[in-house]
């Protein structure tokens, strides 16, 4: 029960600054014609203020690794409900995530979503995902990175789910590097009390083709489970 209740406090907070930042979301984007100022303003507003409120320390390990210029496809585990946020918080570049079509419905949450850029895809519809795809490659190359779940869905299991490899076929189709992220969850009882996010180096995908995936699932695959073994501090 107390941790059902903490779950619906966490989506709570989530709404609460969600439906917070969209007017002046709007208001940006309708003034600018450009997702790009809106998320420079709002995005690590939005991330600290849910974590903030959500009593969560973040620490970020490793951002050195990261060049702002360049564009990413960063890889992140689902197992925590402030891993999104904690990227938004801690990652102080322009990137867009990709997402599943059913969280587009979700009033605010979906349009502050289709504002910020960010890129749903219907799963189950295999023509519309590779064209989803395709879009997102087309940002990357416009100097954005993009974040996805490999996972392809929320779990409470420490182990990780079998990874999706649409995101690993995206990195080698626009030729640029995978960046594994992990968020690592420090409890007290049932809550979070410091998340630790940790950016491994990137890992070049230049000159590879969609034979190398299998070989760039394994490596973020274990870069994730090494930092998810790491003992509580």
């Amino acid at each position: 029960m107390r941790r059902a209740l903490y779950v619906t406090w966490i989506y709570v907070v989530i709404g609460f600054w969600t439906v917070a930042v969209f007017p002046s979301s709007l208001l940006v984007t309708l003034i600018t014609g450009s997702h790009r100022i809106g998320h420079r303003l709002h995005a690590r507003l939005w991330g600290r203020a849910i974590l903030a409120t959500c009593g969560v320390r973040l620490r970020v390990h490793g951002l050195e690794a990261l060049d702002p210029r360049s564009p990413y496809v960063f890889m992140i585990n689902h197992n925590s409900h402030f891993a999104g946020y904690a990227v938004a918080a801690g990652i102080p570049m322009q990137w867009r995530a990709v997402l599943g079509m059913k969280l587009r419905k979700i009033p605010v949450f979906g349009w502050i979503g289709a504002l910020a850029g960010h890129i749903f895809v219907e799963t189950r519809n295999t023509p519309a995902a590779i064209e989803t795809m395709n879009r997102a490659a087309k940002k990357i190359r416009s100097g954005l990175a993009v974040l996805v779940f490999p996972e392809g869905a929320h779990h409470d299991d420490g182990a990780l789910l079998r990874f999706k490899s649409g995101g690993f076929h995206l990195a080698v189709h626009a030729q640029v590097p995978l960046v594994p992220l992990t968020a690592v969850e420090h409890r007290r009882g049932v809550r979070v009390r410091v998340l630790d996010l940790y950016v491994d180096p990137p890992i070049p995908t230049a000159g590879s083709t969609p034979e190398d995936v299998p070989r760039f699932v394994e490596r973020v695959r274990q870069a994730m489970m090494r930092h998810l073994n790491t003992p509580e501090l």
